[in-house]
């Protein structure tokens, strides 16, 4: 793999990597508040980052290029309800969605066909996220503060599968 395209997918696996990091600290503040299902729902979320970022690391791994491992930066700590996490998450998915579109676009250059068609897979499954964070923030937006609605939500939210 050419070097600034091996560069540019070592920094899309800090990326998926600090994605990681911010669900993590949305699960944290949502227990911290009660929500325990939004908590779950945040913290599966982390693990599918940390899964994507090793499919990355993988797929270098498995042309033989270098993972580099880069310091993860903060992430915000403090959301005042569900419907601003997932608000939150909404412009975190557009952010990462063009990541990987630059990245894919970048492999095209470099004519690597393995990484390209590696990437069509990220891209599809980044398109669900943003749909779902989409529709995440009109059940919240609904809710609005109904105590009872939000507690169906979170009981729901609890169920969710990795």
């Amino acid at each position: 793999m050419e070097s600034s395209l091996n560069d540019t997918i070592n920094a899309q696996i800090n990326i998926e990597l600090w994605s990681a990091y911010l669900f993590l600290s949305m699960s944290v503040n949502a227990s911290s508040k009660g929500l325990k299902g939004v908590a779950h729902w945040f913290y599966i979320q982390h693990q599918k980052e940390l899964s994507d970022a090793k499919k990355l690391i993988d797929h270098l791994d498995s042309i033989n290029s270098k993972v580099y491992l880069y310091p993860i930066e903060g992430v915000p700590t403090e959301w005042d309800s569900p419907l601003e996490m997932f608000k939150h998450k909404l412009e975190h998915d557009k952010k990462i969605s063009k990541s990987i579109h630059t990245t894919a676009i970048f492999a095209q250059e470099k004519e690597d066909q393995a990484t390209i068609d590696f990437l069509a897979k990220f891209a599809k499954e980044q398109h669900k996220e943003e749909n779902i964070s989409r529709s995440m923030i009109m059940v919240f937006d609904a809710a609005q503060d109904d105590k009872d609605i939000i507690s169906l939500l979170d009981k729901e939210l609890g169920e969710r599968k990795l």
